[in-house]
């Protein structure tokens, strides 16, 4: 029922705001009288709607003695926030009673931290402009738990945005050494738990952020748990494109930089539990600093320093995993509370993968295999897929010579069993 009331009253609200708000361009009016006007409008809907969360939250806000043009404008900001989510409503592209209700009325609310400034890139020309949203808090005390206003077009600028009911659950298996500290995590993310382990952490004046780095050799399963602990906990998942955070002009990367920060912050204000920031090739972002001798280097430290300072802050799930340890500067690698190596892994385990892979093999068979191949599970999915588009072609399983042959054929050009796949640490190799 609360949905349903939910959707309608939002409607209505939504299409009186784009009335007001551009809609008045045919007839000179008076703006303060107009305002008034959009606000008298406004409290019939909540009247009407008395059910509805957003009037019941939206009361509780410290509005008493505010001028009108200071409530429309935050009105017109929640109309941008459940239209396009975090993406900042933009002052020149503003008309009308939208444009004067933010020209007089924006400044008191961010006086009052209901609502903050944004600089964009203009779609007019390469210059910044003035941009507004509500701020974090009001868009938790408005909209928590409509975790449905999260878009995915307006995350796209910054990776993806998976829902957890679209990640499909995997079987994982890894070597025993790592069970301890991956059960760990799983119950540290996990619903009963996590919000526990925040508030203990905040009670003693320490980071609440939970961030983990995963690290070791391609395909041994970091991208994949970093799924399946979403999938498993029902959080979602924000998987970051490090491509995407370098601009075309100089200093779009450390505006990206806080701009993926700001979004992801207010994901985590609307969800009842807060989605993972999933960084993946990781050494693209949280690389050491380099010695500046152009522009474009003091731009990468500068964009190292934003990483740095968001993470002394940062409230929430970050996973970072990297197949390139050695790039990582030692003071990145301490914000980390989770380290996590995957090695390759070891006969046993590889056994428990094919089995899961190709379940019509003997115990023996799958052995056999293990013990022969010291692959990845990226490789063992390159076979698994050849085996299963073989069963399509012949209507049959195909036998443990078949699999041995493509094995063979992966191996060329991968890494010899028990060659080193790593980096150095302690001096060692």
């Amino acid at each position: 029922m609360q949905d349903e009331t939910w959707s309608k009253a939002s409607a209505e609200f939504l299409s009186l705001c784009n009335k007001y708000g551009d809609g008045l361009s045919d007839y000179v009016f008076e703006e303060e009288k107009a305002v008034m006007t959009f606000i008298s409008n406004v409290d019939a809907i909540f009247k009407k709607y008395p059910t509805w969360l957003f009037q019941k939250r939206i009361k509780t806000l410290p509005l008493q003695g505010m001028q009108i043009s200071s409530v429309g404008a935050l009105y017109f900001l929640c109309e941008s926030f459940m239209n396009s989510f975090c993406k900042p409503l933009e002052v020149d592209n503003c008309y009308q009673l939208r444009l004067f209700c933010l020209t007089n009325g924006v400044a008191e609310l961010i006086e009052h931290n209901l609502a903050s400034k944004v600089l964009v890139n203009s779609s007019i020309n390469d210059a910044t402009r003035d941009a507004y949203v509500i701020s974090v808090w009001v868009a938790s005390r408005l909209f928590g738990g409509q975790r449905q206003l999260i878009r995915g077009s307006e995350m796209s600028s910054f990776g993806t945005y998976y829902r957890h009911q679209d990640i499909k659950p995997k079987e994982l298996h890894f070597p025993e050494s790592m069970t301890e500290q991956i059960n760990r995590i799983f119950a540290s993310t996990s619903e009963g738990k996590y919000k526990a382990i925040v508030s203990k952490i905040k009670s003693q004046g320490l980071r609440d952020g939970l961030a983990m780095l995963f690290y070791g050799p391609p395909g041994t399963g970091k991208t994949e748990l970093a799924r399946q602990i979403a999938a498993r906990n029902h959080l979602d998942l924000f998987s970051v494109d490090s491509a995407k955070m370098d601009g075309t002009r100089f200093g779009d990367g450390p505006r990206a930089l806080r701009n993926m920060f700001r979004a992801f912050a207010y994901c985590s204000a609307i969800s009842d539990c807060p989605p993972i920031m999933f960084w993946d090739e990781a050494d693209a972002i949280l690389s050491k600093r380099v010695t500046v001798s152009y522009a474009s280097d003091r731009e990468a430290n500068t964009e190292i320093n934003i990483i740095l300072e968001e993470l002394n802050h940062f409230s929430g799930i970050l996973i970072a995993a990297t197949n390139h340890m050695d790039n990582i500067s030692s003071a990145m690698f301490r914000r980390f509370l989770f380290k996590v190596e995957f090695p390759i892994p070891d006969a046993n385990t590889r056994a428990k993968i094919w089995k899961s892979k190709l379940p019509w093999l003997q115990d023996d068979e799958a052995h056999t295999i293990a013990e022969r191949y010291s692959f990845s599970g990226g490789l063992m999915d390159n076979v698994a897929t050849i085996c299963l588009l073989e069963s399509v072609l012949t209507g049959k399983n195909p036998p443990l010579s078949f699999i041995l042959r493509q094995c063979e054929g992966q191996q060329v050009g991968a890494e010899k069993p028990g060659t080193k796949i790593g980096f150095k640490y302690n001096n060692k190799v």
